[in-house]
């Protein structure tokens, strides 16, 4: 009952673009989401227009509820239908251009394939952060996300999604800057 209310009150709102991120599936075989299952399913439960892009957890839709809400519908239905749990973290379409924007990183001296954006689900907790690690990967703490660059991969590197979740005490999830390029792109599609 109290779901049907939730939509019946976001048929009010205005309908905005916003981007899910999924954090850790369909990585090596595990935490398996079929990514066109979880279309259906977020149509089935109010997220319109879904669609997915890549096999890693990366989702648009159209919606008009709360972010958090959302957030925690996805994640449940997630674990409910596929046995995975994963943090889900969702952005408007502005708010992912504004990150995009802000990266550091030249693309003419930084291939875009070994820049990856770190998005944070508290941006609030970047403002303290001073992480004390020694690396030859580069990074820059923005406003609203890290930026790194990782010569050798993402898969190499010290300051992956797991070092910056124990430095801000919240989930984070990396994209590489082709993939936040490509969903930006999708978004005006």
């Amino acid at each position: 009952m109290w779901f049907w209310c939730v939509c019946w009150v976001n048929q009010m709102k205005k309908s905005i673009q916003k981007i899910a991120l999924l954090r850790g599936v369909n990585i090596s075989g595990r935490n398996r989401v079929p990514m066109k299952e979880l279309c259906l399913i977020m149509q089935n439960i109010g997220l319109n227009n879904a669609k997915s892009y890549l096999n890693s957890g990366n989702l648009l839709f159209d919606s008009r509820g709360d972010t958090d809400f959302e957030e925690k519908l996805i994640s449940k239905a997630i674990l409910s239908t596929f046995g995975v749990n994963t943090p889900v973290l969702i952005f408007s379409q502005q708010r992912i251009h504004r990150i995009f924007k802000e990266n550091p990183y030249n693309t003419t001296t930084h291939p875009p394939s070994l820049i990856h954006t770190v998005f944070v689900k508290d941006e609030s907790r970047l403002k303290h952060l001073k992480p004390n690690i020694k690396t030859e990967d580069l990074y820059h703490i923005g406003s609203k996300a890290i930026y790194i660059f990782t010569p050798r991969g993402y898969h190499k590197t010290k300051i992956n999604n797991l070092f910056w979740e124990k430095q801000l005490n919240t989930p984070t999830t990396a994209r590489n800057l082709n993939t936040v390029a490509k969903l930006i792109q999708m978004t005006h599609d």
